[in-house]
């Protein structure tokens, strides 16, 4: 395996959603995402996100957001959830801030099964999960950024939904 494969072993599909600059109590928002990484259920994978939010103060923000992610074999791998979520937006500096995001998501995903040679097929899935995000977002202009941190992923109405689907994550966002 190469080491630019190991590390992209480790790096997760995120779904971070902050408008950059901060904001005050009872600024709304809409911020769609996307985000290429890798994990060790899906290989390669795309995730899209929207996110509809409102911010309680200059650091408090919450909503309902939905995302699709697919995998290498979009026809057995995929994920698609929704659900309501709350965050925290730190700023350090002027284009740094740290995040902590906590999703409840309904998820719905399908998980491929290698079968023989390059034969796949999938298991499905769907119930609720905890996607807990901690990491850094920099800020490029006021309304898209890039981020950057752990998302650990944690199955709560089924304890092996999202086995496999926590890791390091990379993404960019944009904000209105």
């Amino acid at each position: 395996m190469t080491t630019q494969l190991k590390l992209a072993s480790g790096i997760a599909a995120l779904i971070v959603s902050f408008q950059s600059a901060a904001q005050s109590a009872g600024d709304f928002f809409l911020s769609p995402s996307v985000a290429v990484g890798s994990n060790s259920v899906q290989g390669t994978n795309v995730r899209f996100g929207l996110d509809l939010g409102m911010h309680s103060n200059e650091y408090l923000y919450g909503g309902v957001g939905g995302f699709y992610g697919v995998g290498e074999r979009p026809d057995n791998d995929r994920e698609i959830g929704a659900g309501p979520f709350v965050g925290l937006g730190y700023p350090v500096l002027g284009f740094l801030t740290l995040q902590l995001r906590e999703d409840i998501d309904y998820i719905d995903e399908r998980t491929p099964v290698w079968v023989a040679g390059t034969t796949y097929t999938h298991t499905s899935a769907y119930g609720i999960i905890s996607a807990t995000y901690a990491g850094v977002h920099i800020t490029f202009t006021r309304n898209f950024g890039f981020a950057v941190g752990y998302r650990l992923v944690a199955g709560l109405s089924k304890t092996s939904l999202g086995d496999g689907r926590s890791g390091v994550a990379l993404g960019f966002t944009i904000g209105f």
